[in-house]
């Protein structure tokens, strides 16, 4: 009694019938050695059938991680009046800075991109291979200033970074994340 590629076997069925394991079982060996090496006649010869983000990624292969837009306030304490603030919003897609004039404006912008930069994840669009993370700031930079960004996920993760901590925390929630730039320039919303 051969396997006939239509069903999967009952625990009392299971004499000459090849064997089925969960595709967690078989994320680096394809169903065919597992089938071939259970004695099914002939072996088994269609290609796994196991998702791609079961899958171990190979030697050498680097996981790429996708670019988030980020809202950037900084303090410009020169300026008149003093502790005026600037609002800028990184586009991963054209890789660059867009001033913005309100907090509010900047949120609402890093969130489009971020659900443009989703669909095109989601959708394989070539242009994914040309998302750019917002630049790295510079070591000798003086300037007051703190980052928010968005992950380009359905479930959104909020990350925030400062000019005297540049490694990018987890905020536990988008209302806390907000609190977090602001407080760290000095910047009380309307």
């Amino acid at each position: 009694m051969g396997w006939n590629g239509r069903r999967r076997r009952s625990s009392g069925e299971r004499s000459g019938c090849p064997l089925v394991l969960p595709a967690a079982a078989t994320n680096s060996v394809p169903r065919t050695v597992y089938a071939a090496l259970a004695g099914s006649s002939p072996p088994l010869l269609a290609p796994s059938l196991d998702p791609a983000h079961m899958l171990l990624p190979s030697e050498g292969r680097t996981v790429r991680t996708v670019s988030r837009p980020t809202l950037r306030i900084s303090r410009h304490d020169d300026r008149e009046p003093p502790g005026d603030v600037t609002f800028e919003v990184w586009d991963p897609i054209g890789a660059r800075y867009e001033p913005k004039d309100t907090l509010d404006a900047g949120l609402f912008r890093m969130d489009e991109l971020a659900e443009r930069v989703r669909l095109i994840v989601v959708q394989h669009d070539p242009a994914r291979t040309s998302l750019k993370d917002a630049p790295d700031p510079a070591e000798d930079d003086d300037s007051e200033w703190a980052e928010l960004r968005a992950s380009s996920q359905a479930i959104r993760v909020y990350e925030t970074r400062t000019f005297y901590r540049h490694g990018w925390t987890t905020a536990m929630s988008r209302t806390v994340a907000i609190e977090t730039i602001c407080d760290e320039v000095g910047y009380i919303p309307p």
